[in-house]
């Protein structure tokens, strides 16, 4: 089994930051996603996005955990938890979201 997750830019559809493991992923390894995608957008010596980022996201336990969300919010990441039953780009990139 391989667990991969994945940020993407749903302005330009751009994978910001990705994430792979033969483990199901953990909380951890979402809030580090999340540390690396305000870096693939904004650069590297930014802390927390800045202004506000929709981080639209499954509603799976590492992503709904309180450490994420709470850790999202301080790197100005607002979440934004769906169902989403298939994951396509033209999906995501319709939420109104970029």
């Amino acid at each position: 089994m391989l667990s991969v997750a994945f940020a993407i830019d749903c302005h330009d559809r751009e994978v910001l930051a990705w994430t792979a493991s033969p483990r199901p992923l953990t909380g951890a390894d979402i809030r580090t996603l999340m540390d690396k995608a305000p870096w693939a957008r904004f650069g590297e010596t930014v802390a927390a996005a800045p202004h506000a980022v929709q981080w639209l996201s499954d509603n799976g336990p590492q992503y709904t955990a309180t450490a994420s969300v709470l850790y999202a919010h301080e790197l100005g990441l607002g979440t934004c938890p769906e169902k989403l039953d298939r994951f396509e780009v033209e999906d995501v990139a319709s939420c109104g979201l970029g």
